[in-house]
């Protein structure tokens, strides 16, 4: 097994504080640049709920960067948001069939639609997880910007319910796109 290394706490600190600001009014500002992506109109969002996922059942979540898109997608925020225990398996490129495309919101109103998108109810043919976390208050996966998903590639989030119950699962992301 692969050891991993330690993070040093005052890198983290540091890097941290770098990534959070407060606003005039004292707010807290966790991605500064999130309003001028807006502004520009390549920052999106997308959440779904999942109801009544059984004890035991996964709903999956993937993110297409098409081949053509000419854009790399720099994911903002993934966070799950669970009734109860859940299991998530991060895949990075799986072979995966089916599922319905989820609406997404430009952060922007009124700008361009993203080159991103999202499909619900995938199944993943071949593959096996990148990551894999277990929580039963909620999941943030990645800071800002640390995932990025080149033209012609996808990440699929698979979230199983470990709660021992039937519990509702919302899935949050946010991003942005810049050319590459």
């Amino acid at each position: 097994m692969k050891a991993v290394p330690a993070i040093d706490p005052g890198v983290f600190r540091r890097a941290l504080e770098a990534a959070l600001r407060r606003m005039s009014d004292g707010s807290l500002v966790v991605f500064s640049g999130a309003v001028a992506k807006a502004r520009s109109g390549s920052a999106f969002a997308a959440s779904k709920l999942f109801s009544g996922v059984d004890d035991g059942s996964s709903v999956n979540v993937a993110v297409r960067n098409p081949s053509d898109s000419g854009v790399y997608v720099y994911l903002a925020r993934v966070s799950v948001l669970p009734g109860g225990k859940v299991r998530v398996d991060v895949y990075s490129d799986p072979s995966i069939l089916g599922g319905s495309a989820v609406p997404v919101l430009g952060l922007g109103i009124g700008y361009g639609s993203p080159h991103a998108e999202l499909r619900s109810g995938v199944t993943i043919v071949t593959g096996s997880p990148r990551l894999t976390l277990s929580s039963a208050t909620g999941i943030d996966i990645v800071p800002p910007g640390a995932v990025v998903v080149p033209p012609g590639h996808r990440l699929v989030i698979k979230v199983t319910n470990e709660s021992g119950a039937q519990q509702d699962v919302s899935l949050l992301m946010t991003w942005w796109e810049e050319p590459g």
